[in-house]
């Protein structure tokens, strides 16, 4: 964020220690338990053929790996059963934040994982319009219209976003009419949803 260096330390964890010596940040926006091979299928099969051929991006957390930049090849390895080569700096919140962003160029978090975000910022900000602006002043542009979309399809279950063979495949829009028939359908008519 700041524009300056920082060494990195590039480390192999060994595909049967993946699981247990990493974890993704908790400021990372990804849904971690929507990353389902159904949901990776755009990159698993490169993994299982070819391993993770670019490292992912870690601080060191009391001995434990807290990926920052790369939590879908942490998933694919997992998946796939490789080694994951991991890049270990020291990294501040903030850093941590800005490479979550970068790593979402590929793949944008869906209108859920976005919309569960937009809700703690609209919450903390006060309004939709606060929010807006805010947003705007740290560089994402988005309208008070696509906040409020996402919020409409983060109030769906989970359950629900998980159907999807990836969570992006619900748009913003989509997600805005199925969160209204949601809320206005009764507790029987739910249950049989889910």
């Amino acid at each position: 964020p700041n524009g300056g260096t920082k060494p990195f330390k590039l480390v192999i964890i060994p595909a049967e220690h993946v699981e247990k010596k990493t974890m993704v940040s908790p400021l990372n926006e990804r849904d971690q338990h929507l990353l389902t091979e159904r949901a990776l299928s755009d990159i698993l099969p490169s993994v299982r053929q070819y391993g993770v051929s670019e490292p992912v991006m870690a601080r060191d957390v009391n001995g434990v790996l807290e990926i920052a930049k790369g939590s879908r090849r942490r998933a694919s390895a997992i998946h796939a059963g490789v080694d994951l080569p991991v890049l270990v700096g020291e990294l501040t919140d903030e850093e941590v934040m800005a490479l979550d962003r970068v790593s979402n160029y590929h793949l944008q978090p869906s209108p859920w994982e976005r919309g569960r975000r937009y809700k703690k910022l609209v919450d903390r900000c006060g309004s939709l319009r606060k929010a807006e602006m805010y947003l705007a002043d740290v560089g994402e542009k988005v309208s008070r219209r696509d906040i409020s979309r996402c919020i409409a399809t983060y109030l769906l279950p989970v359950e629900i976003i998980a159907a999807f063979d990836c969570p992006n495949d619900l748009s913003a829009r989509a997600g805005e009419d199925l969160g209204n028939l949601w809320a206005s359908g009764t507790d029987e008519l739910r249950e049989a949803w889910l």
